[in-house]
C-alpha cells in the first residue's frame, strides 16, 4: 500500500512517527499485501480452491476503515463507521476520494463496503445490474475488491507516514479521475 510505506518496519516505536504509533495499521497493510500477492498469483484457468477473495475483500475494508480512523485520531466520532469517518476526514481536508463529488464517492465506497462485510450479495448483484448472485461473482466481485484496494491505496498515499498529516495541501493535485470499475455506479 502506498509503495509498502505502511508495512511493518524494524524502527523502534520510540521514534514517535505516526506509522510507528499505529502497529495495527502496519499489520493490516502487511497482511493485505501478503494476501493480495497470493491472490494475484492465480491465472484465469487455475483451480480456485485456494483463492482467498472473501478474505481480501474483508481485509481491504478493514484496512480502509482503520486507516481513516487513525488519521482522524481524537477527531474520530466514537462508534463511527466508515461513512461518518470518511465524511469527517474529507470535511477536514485530510483525504480526498477519487471522485469530483465527494459525497457520491462516500456513498459508493460505503455501498460496496456494506455489501462485502454484511454478505448481502443478492443486493449487491441487483445494484450492480447483474442477473444473479452467480453472475455478480463471475463478473463484478473481483473488480469491486480491486477498486476498493485502489481507493484505499489512493487515500493512504495522501497521508505522510512520518507525521500522520495530510499532504494534500502541500502538493498540487492532479485532476480527479474516476476508478475504472467504480464502486457500483448505480447505487445512490
Amino acid at each position: 500500500m502506498g509503495e509498502n510505506q505502511w508495512m511493518t518496519t524494524r524502527a523502534s516505536p520510540a521514534t514517535g512517527t505516526f506509522k510507528d504509533q499505529n502497529r495495527a495499521l502496519q499489520e493490516l497493510a502487511r497482511e493485505l499485501d501478503v494476501l493480495r500477492g497470493h491472490n494475484k498469483s492465480f491465472k484465469e484457468d487455475d483451480p480456485q480452491r485456494t483463492l482467498l477473495l472473501f478474505a481480501e475483500a474483508a481485509l481491504v475494508c478493514l484496512t480502509m476503515e482503520h486507516f481513516v480512523r487513525s488519521v482522524l485520531g481524537s477527531n474520530a466520532p466514537a462508534g463511527a463507521t466508515l461513512h461518518t469517518l470518511l465524511e469527517v476526514a474529507i470535511s477536514k481536508r485530510l483525504i480526498k476520494l477519487p471522485w469530483k463529488d465527494q459525497k457520491d464517492g462516500v456513498k459508493r465506497v460505503c455501498a460496496v463496503r456494506n455489501s462485502l462485510l454484511h454478505a448481502n450479495y443478492a443486493q449487491a448483484a441487483k445494484e450492480a445490474g447483474r442477473t444473479s448472485v452467480a453472475d455478480y461473482f463471475k463478473s463484478v466481485f473481483a473488480s469491486e475488491i480491486e477498486t476498493m484496494f485502489k481507493i484505499t491505496d489512493h487515500i493512504m498515499k495522501q497521508i505522510d507516514p512520518m507525521t500522520g498529516k495530510s499532504i494534500l495541501a502541500a502538493t498540487p493535485q492532479p485532476a480527479t479521475t474516476k476508478p475504472t470499475h467504480a464502486a457500483r455506479g448505480k447505487r445512490k
